[in-house]
């Protein structure tokens, strides 16, 4: 069947922060500044991405999942108008992922030195309806998992076909799905080839490791991630787009019968480089290329993204250099803010005292020179 070309655009974790849940101080600084990604700025990350979508040529968008900061209502709220906003000139459809509804239970706000955990949340059996007008609404197969989240099928132009999923729980403990669920998408692939479209599937965590299995081969993988990309590649899906890492990588997987699934992994649009996967479809199969969010409003400034982006996670060391530079005690509470357990680093302190500047300006001399 001909492809007249069909075009998409795919960003992940776009982890939206409302600014009511942060003022000035300590407290908001530690957090801010122990992350590669952003706090405050990510909804002026979101409207620049969005005016992009508006004004392109693309068919719909799709975002894989971890929406907003850590599950917290308003974060939701905001976040939800923006996506009416879009959708007055695009489709949209978003899967939920663990950080929608606080799986960690640590909602946070953020005043002076206090950091407050009585935050109203969405919980995940909430989520289905709260997204509903961005995917069940017009999904031509739908699946509730046992959280009460969702998986769905919904045709994309002519000739393409989404299968969004859901893989925040596979009933062991990890991500991935249950037999009923694995079943229910091993019928939607199926259904896809019988319909002649070119199936395109989407979930938040990985099926694989990209870097190496011990650094990306625990939590942030589906588990028994060789079983579940053999079965999804043997059942007939060729693509796989995921986030949840904050990288950007292609590559694929075979299973032992000879079937291979190519995973697209997106990186975090509100962490550097603020990345924008466009896929075009073709008579010759995908195109990929990754745009970026050039410069976003923030605080009443016109903000260049990428060096913004990229000074931001030069920083996590820097900050942890200065506070060794201040006191003990700044040190450990900068490690700590990195989930580092600083206490457990103070006796090391007097040493890192003495290094930190010399390290700094070392790495200074290095930047120059080269």
């Amino acid at each position: 069947m001909k492809n007249k070309g069909t075009k998409l655009t795919f960003i992940a974790d776009t982890h939206h922060f409302s600014g009511t849940l942060s003022s000035e101080g300590r407290a908001y600084d530690l957090r801010s500044g122990s992350d590669q990604k952003c706090l405050n700025e990510t909804g002026g990350i979101l409207d620049a991405a969005f005016s992009k979508f508006t004004k392109s040529d693309t068919d719909a968008v799709m975002i894989i999942g971890d929406l907003t900061n850590d599950g917290e209502r308003v974060c939701h709220e905001e976040f939800r108008e923006k996506l009416y906003d879009l959708q007055k000139s695009k489709p949209v459809y978003v899967i939920t992922a663990t950080h929608d509804w606080c799986c960690d239970e640590n909602p946070r706000k953020f005043s002076g030195n206090a950091v407050y955990h009585d935050v109203p949340t969405v919980s995940h059996d909430e989520l289905r309806d709260f997204y509903y007008d961005f995917g069940s609404k017009q999904a031509l197969s739908e699946y509730i998992t046992h959280l009460g989240t969702c998986s769905y099928t919904v045709d994309i132009g002519e000739n393409v076909r989404l299968l969004a999923l859901n893989d925040d729980q596979n009933g062991k403990g990890r991500a991935g799905f249950k037999e009923e669920h694995f079943k229910w998408i091993e019928q939607q692939i199926k259904r896809a080839r019988d319909d002649g479209k070119i199936l395109l599937g989407m979930e938040h965590h990985l099926l694989i490791p990209h870097i190496h299995p011990l650094v990306m081969g625990g939590s942030t993988c589906v588990g028994d991630r060789e079983y579940v990309a053999s079965r999804l590649a043997d059942a007939g899906l060729r693509y796989m787009f995921v986030g949840h890492s904050h990288i950007q990588r292609i590559d694929s997987f075979t299973s032992e019968k000879g079937n291979t699934i190519t995973e697209i992994n997106v990186g975090s649009l509100c962490g550097y480089p603020a990345p924008i996967v466009n896929v075009e479809i073709g008579e010759r199969g995908l195109k990929i290329n990754t745009d970026f969010v050039e410069s976003f409003e923030f605080d009443g400034k016109r903000i260049n993204a990428g060096m913004y982006l990229k000074n931001k996670i030069y920083a996590l060391v820097d900050r942890v250099l200065d506070g060794a530079e201040i006191s003990q005690s700044e040190f450990c509470d900068r490690l700590t803010a990195l989930q580092l357990h600083g206490e457990k680093f103070a006796p090391i302190y007097p040493l890192v005292h003495i290094l930190a500047k010399y390290i700094k300006n070392e790495t200074a001399l290095g930047y120059i020179k080269s």
